[in-house]
């Protein structure tokens, strides 16, 4: 640290407009994710935007973030967005009647493994199913944030017990949760749910980082990237070391890493309380050492969740973490759900300053030279002598011209006292028919390096480079000297590339505030000299994406019209059973005929339910010697063409599976991939009327040419079969299906979850307009009594896919369906909405929160409507005519199909009904003047 003097404390730092090196990670949540609100957080010093995905929904999650993107379009303030993973945890299992317990210090409980068992005093569940075999006696068991302490006994393997004394009273609720302080536990860091937020709402929305929970060794981070893909290189991963684990692999995960996150949290459950300042300092030191940026959070100004001013412990802290090297500090709760969103920042920004003006830069930039192992990449040596000129001209900015990003943040490693304004000029492409430039991502990623600030730029098909090179930094000095970072005549330290060749030149910057020729703004907008830079893009929010795509889907929807698919088939959307949900790979011939059976003697196929779909695992693992698939013996003896026949005489259909690929998705079966005249053939030869058609274990060729081989296969086979096309949306499948197939799946694959469900919901109803009789969206199959949603929950499912015109596929077991959801899938007034000959898919017409409005047109002059409540609490659902396409003045009669009633009262003008959590109301519209 610097000389610090007692004038130095008492003075009071002056508002002149000062911003912290140190960036500052916000969690957006219930107090901050309006638009007005983060707008105040971004001019107040946020730099990322924190969406925690142990709580809220996908769409709770889009909602934010497309306010988030509203107020960056508004503020011109640009904000990198990270989502924190739940990832792998244990906790404790339900209670008899809900109620807490109260444990006693001294008193012995046992925990058991088995989580249907509801708890009491005597004894307790826990999620973990390996916790009898990896605790031993007198290991420590922490539950509810470590307000219990529970000694092990001793341990049952065999009967998945544990046996503990508490060491402290307290008071002990539903599901809370658990850590096993020095215990290596056989978790993955990824979780199905987390997988599920990545792929199918990070992944989409393009997000810049992700913070992986519970990171504990280098191939943890292996894995993921594996998951992601080819998204990998867009997205970079934060590791959360929160265990002991982690900590004893702390250098492995670092070198796998792309930043750290210091998670005070779960990890002071892990090690003892007196060691997390040590682990800090260890973890902030090795991060500064190889130049990765390292965020530092938990509670750091926790008590501004109610109280306007931090305790005096919190601001030492935050400071403290500044002084130790951290690149950005966090506020979790504090902005999330507390009173102060907008003040916490502001004081985290003022404490940062202060620490910042308290360090000894030139002593920092030493200790890091002599750190850096010899000899240098060019690349580092260049930046190193970037930060010693600045030091030696006493430059107050130093300014980086770079189209990675990778120069600026090599800079920034070497801590300079003055800031670093990274000028991110992406490259300019062309594939021949258009010119294209990469997006702000590279300048996003370094809103978590200290002293960066990125500006953005956008190269020129026609300038040279030193002509570039001089207007985009003429054009960044301006903005710097808008901004205060320098005045008129300061020394700047330039670094840039001209051809081949890296520079480094200290400039005196001639600008000036008031000047208005060229800028580049924190969003990236560049203004004037359109003849040498390109304008950015502006941002776009949901909704104005939403308008602007369907105005243009609808040409392309009415050109589809003419291009049904020529086997006649799918006039309404397809309506029968599959096998994959609930039964997986473990079928056989008993079962397809028993469900058959069960769809005739329930009456289920008098309302449309008559195919019955064969899914994965019917076939050997080889063909024959004439390469023709072949049914397992074991589980379908009397072969696929005697089940058929079986199935037609019950006035059934048959469906079965293959694969756009070399073998199935379970790899226990053949895939179709250059045998699709064979197969088809085959099919037809069999009597099979429905083809599932999966995209596993390809040649990695697009799905937009192998489908359409199997496609002209079907069609010379001589048996007209209805073609599902399931490759899980890839390539936007609504766009090209219908020449194709007759439905195309436009999700990944479901799970019988209130989440997954709704998010396929959202993700099916964008390609609304490409639906018609002949090809249908397919969001996946029902999940309706698989037991994993309540009875409302599966009535919005049911309703949802309905009006949504998706396949109405059962994956339950039909033989044994409770009389309760066979109230809902056969409901026949909700299943006409679905059949309708207009086949007009509705769309999602209006949104505020957590209350949604469905709609859509039915023959006879009629709307189907669905009033639909994600939110926590019953609440009222208000549908306006104007929002549905029924003129104003209207006077209209409503009848509620599950209710199974007409409304005595006439609607003009709107709507209303009361609709509890998580449930909807379903109406079918009918104006009568």
């Amino acid at each position: 640290m610097a000389n610090i003097d007692i004038e130095g404390i008492l003075k009071e730092l002056p508002n002149d407009g000062r911003i912290p090196k140190t960036k500052i990670v916000c969690t957006l949540g219930p107090s901050s994710r309006s638009v007005p609100m983060v707008e105040k957080l971004l001019r107040a010093g946020m730099n990322v935007a924190r969406f925690n995905f142990s709580h809220g929904t996908h769409d709770y999650h889009q909602e934010t973030l497309d306010n988030l993107r509203t107020a960056m379009h508004n503020t011109q303030i640009l904000c990198a967005v990270m989502l924190d993973t739940k990832g792998p945890e244990i906790r404790t299992g339900f209670l008899k009647g809900g109620k807490p317990i109260q444990l006693k210090e001294g008193q012995e409980i046992t925990i058991t493994t088995d989580y249907s068992i509801k708890g009491d005093e005597e004894m307790i569940s826990m999620s973990y199913k390996k916790l009898a075999v990896d605790l031993k006696p007198r290991n420590t068991i922490l539950c509810a944030d470590g307000t219990i302490t529970l000694t092990v006994l001793s341990c049952n393997p065999a009967a998945g017990t544990v046996r503990c004394r508490c060491e402290n009273t307290a008071m002990l609720g539903e599901r809370k949760n658990v850590n096993l302080p020095g215990i290596v536990v056989d978790l993955p860091t990824l979780t199905e749910k987390d997988k599920e937020d990545i792929l199918e709402w990070g992944v989409p929305n393009k997000i810049d980082m992700i913070a992986l929970s519970f990171v504990r060794k280098g191939s943890d981070l292996v894995n993921v990237r594996k998951v992601l893909g080819p998204h990998a290189k867009n997205i970079q991963l934060m590791s959360k070391v929160e265990n002991q684990e982690g900590v004893i692999n702390f250098d492995e995960i670092l070198r796998e890493t792309d930043s750290f996150m210091v998670a005070r949290g779960d990890l002071g459950m892990e090690i003892p309380v007196e060691k997390i300042f040590l682990a800090q300092k260890m973890m902030i030191y090795k991060c500064n050492l190889v130049g990765k940026p390292v965020v530092t959070a938990t509670q750091m100004l926790e008590s501004m969740i109610k109280s306007p001013r931090p305790t005096r412990a919190e601001a030492t802290d935050v400071a403290n973490a500044v002084l130790d090297g951290t690149d950005c500090v966090m506020l979790s709760g504090e902005s999330a759900a507390g009173s102060y969103p907008e003040l916490a920042v502001k004081i985290m920004a003022r404490i940062c300053i202060e620490a910042e003006s308290s360090l000894d830069y030139r002593a920092i930039f030493k200790e890091m030279m002599k750190s850096t192992p010899l000899p240098m990449s060019p690349l580092e040596s260049l930046a190193s002598s970037a930060v010693r000129t600045a030091n030696k001209a006493r430059a107050k900015l130093i300014v980086v011209l770079t189209r990675g990003g990778s120069t600026a943040k090599l800079v920034a490693k070497y801590r300079p006292a003055v800031p670093i304004l990274s000028v991110v000029v992406p490259v300019l492409t062309t594939d021949s028919f258009d010119w294209t430039c990469s997006d702000e991502t590279p300048a996003r990623h370094s809103l978590i390096y200290r002293g960066l600030i990125p500006l953005l730029a956008e190269g020129s098909a026609k300038a040279t480079d030193a002509e570039s090179t001089e207007v985009i930094l003429e054009a960044a000095l301006k903005s710097a000297t808008q901004r205060g970072l320098c005045t008129p005549g300061d020394a700047v330290v330039a670094l840039h590339r001209i051809g081949v060749a890296s520079v480094i030149k200290i400039c005196v910057n001639l600008s000036h505030a008031n000047a208005t020729p060229t800028r580049i703004d924190e969003s990236g907008a560049i203004v004037a000299k359109a003849d040498r830079l390109i304008a950015r893009r502006a941002i776009v929010t949901r909704s104005q994406y939403r308008t602007t795509y369907t105005s243009s889907a609808a040409s392309a929807s009415s050109q589809l019209r003419r291009n049904l698919l020529a086997n006649g088939l799918g006039l309404t959307p397809p309506m029968g059973w599959n096998s994959w949900n609930h039964f997986n790979c473990k079928i056989d011939e008993k079962i397809i005929k028993a469900t058959a059976d069960a769809l005739v003697s329930t009456g289920l196929s008098k309302l449309g339910y008559t195919y019955v779909n064969i899914d994965d695992c019917w076939a050997e693992i080889a063909r024959d010697h004439k390469r023709n698939l072949v049914p397992k013996k074991s589980t379908f003896p009397s072969g696929i063409k005697a089940l058929a026949d079986y199935v037609h005489s019950k006035g059934l259909k048959l469906g079965i599976y293959s694969d756009a690929g070399y073998f199935t998705c379970s790899k226990t079966m053949p895939g179709s991939l250059g045998h699709e005249e064979q197969d088809a053939k085959t099919f037809a030869a069999w009597g099979i009327d429905y083809l599932k058609y999966d995209n596993c274990n390809n040649d990695d060729s697009k799905p937009t040419v192998r489908y359409p081989v199997m496609t002209r296969a079907l069609m010379k086979a001589g048996r007209p079969i209805f073609f599902s096309l399931c490759e899980w949306g890839d390539l936007h499948p609504a766009q090209w299906g219908a020449k194709v197939g007759n439905s195309w799946r436009t999700t990944n694959d479901i799970s019988d979850t209130w989440e997954s469900m709704i998010s396929r919901a959202d993700m099916n109803e964008v390609y609304a307009e490409f639906a018609r009789p002949g090809g249908w969206n397919d969001p996946d199959m029902l999940e309706v009594g698989n037991g994993g949603m309540t009875k409302d929950e599966y009535v919005v499912h049911f309703s949802i896919w309905a009006i949504s015109k998706a396949p109405l596929l059962l994956g339950c077991d039909v033989r044994n369906i409770t009389k309760e959801n066979m109230e809902i899938i056969a409901n026949k007034e909700v299943i006409s909405v679905n059949q309708d000959p207009l086949g007009v898919q509705a769309k999602k017409v209006r949104s505020e929160g957590d209350l949604e409005i469905w709609a859509g047109p039915l023959s006879g002059y009629r709307v189907a409507l669905l009033l639909v409540n994600r939110g926590p609490w019953r609440t009222a659902v208000t549908a306006h005519w104007d929002d549905i396409e029924i003129p104003t003045n209207s006077v209209v009669k409503a009848r509620d199909l599950w209710e199974h009633k007409t409304l005595k009262a006439r609607f003009v003008g709107n709507l209303t009904a009361t609709v509890d959590s998580h449930a909807c109301k379903m109406y079918v519209l009918k104006p009568v003047s």
